[in-house]
């Protein structure tokens, strides 16, 4: 939609400027990113607004606008940091999170395990990683159901909270 230089040279440029920046407004079709049931889809899109184009030397993303019929799709976190901190019962220091690795390769019993030995050791917030998905070795209902007996079990040995965030980016 434009392009601009940044700083912008009216007249001409510095003998001194060997790279010259610009700032280049993109419309993307909204079209592209949702499913056949017209529902965005936030994985999709952010692909198309940073995937492959993320590599890139000397690109960066500055800021992203989303369509009306797209916000209507994401509405905000539901209970934002305060919310959380509530729940948790954490208020006066950081909240600890900790992502499950090996990135992937891990089966079912060896997730409740991990999940279960951080929560004990005080983790609020234990997440997948992103590539764990619905993996054939560690199909995501078995995992749910495994890691949240683990955290009940460590909410109930410690007397504190601690949440689980399943991947679903599958």
């Amino acid at each position: 939609l434009a392009v601009y230089e940044v700083p912008h040279y009216e007249l001409e440029i510095p003998k001194d400027v060997d790279t010259r920046k610009y700032v280049a407004i993109v419309a993307y079709p909204y079209i592209n990113c949702v499913n056949s049931k017209g529902e965005l889809n936030l994985p999709l899109l952010w692909t198309n607004i940073w995937g492959n184009i993320s590599l890139a030397p000397h690109v960066k993303l500055l800021d992203f606008w989303l369509n009306k019929a797209a916000l209507k799709c994401c509405p905000g976190p539901k209970f934002g940091i305060d919310g959380i901190r509530d729940y948790l019962k954490v208020y006066n220091r950081p909240i600890l999170n900790n992502m499950l690795k090996p990135k992937t390769g891990h089966t079912t019993p060896v997730a409740k395990d991990m999940v279960y030995k951080a929560a004990v050791g005080g983790v609020d917030i234990i997440k997948d990683d992103e590539l764990i998905a619905d993996a054939p070795f560690n199909p995501v209902e078995d995992r749910v159901a495994a890691c949240m007996e683990a955290i009940d079990k460590a909410n109930e040995e410690k007397g504190e909270k601690t949440l689980y965030m399943c991947s679903i980016t599958d």
